[in-house]
């Protein structure tokens, strides 16, 4: 794993170095990030070794809380009553659009036991989307939300970016009005690896999304 993050470390450097503002600056050998995202020896959804939909939380837990240089969200459920616990936390947004779930401070044996079925997940330094689409190349669907903050003053454009049958999503953050010529530098909120497929929400063309200004209208 150590020797895993230090090869994307380094490609996110060379990414970061050739600026991939218009995508046209490809990083040299863009395998590393997709052996990342959507590793060939581990169908999604999984990471890092993780059988998202099959793993326990202690397994989890046990897997991600050595690894300091990533920041995860772990759901699962107890019963009927949605959960999750918060790995190496450093108070950045995993997803605008979180439903209502418990946070467990320390979990229980039961909930140690319950099977992970969402992961949200993301290196300490994430790549930009630029680079993302490099690697997995275009989205099977890209879906759009939008998110108000600052006391509803302000509106960001989230995008969704569906791989592997919608099990692996890669999600975006774009201030609005969007800015055409920061689209691609943009680094990505979190990779979210669900056992499930992904909500339904309303589609966009790419070209749409590089090109929104009134973030506001759908």
């Amino acid at each position: 794993m150590t020797r895993l993050l230090a090869r994307l470390a380094l490609v996110l450097v060379g990414v970061f170095s050739a600026a991939v503002g218009v995508i046209g600056a490809a990083p040299a050998d863009p395998a590393p990030l997709r052996e990342w995202f959507l590793p060939d020896e581990c169908p999604a959804p999984c990471v890092l070794g993780l059988h998202i939909g099959e793993d326990t939380l202690r397994t989890t837990l046990a897997r991600l809380e050595p690894e300091r240089s990533i920041e995860a969200q772990i759901q699962y459920r107890l019963g009927s009553t949605r959960r999750y616990q918060l790995v190496n936390w450093g108070g950045y947004l995993f997803y605008p659009f979180q439903r209502g779930g418990l946070l467990d401070m320390a979990p229980t044996p039961d909930a140690e036991a319950a099977v992970v079925d969402l992961l949200f997940i993301r290196p300490a330094t994430p790549p930009t989307i630029g680079a993302v689409y490099l690697s997995l190349g275009p989205p099977e669907r890209l879906a759009y939300g939008y998110w108000y903050h600052d006391l509803g003053t302000r509106a960001s454009l989230i995008l969704h970016w569906y791989y592997a049958d919608e099990r692996v999503t890669i999600l975006t953050r774009h201030l609005c009005p969007v800015s055409r010529e920061a689209f691609w530098q943009t680094p990505i909120l979190s990779a979210r690896y669900s056992s499930q497929r992904a909500d339904e929400l309303p589609e966009i063309r790419l070209q749409d999304a590089m090109s929104r200004r009134d973030c506001r209208s759908g």
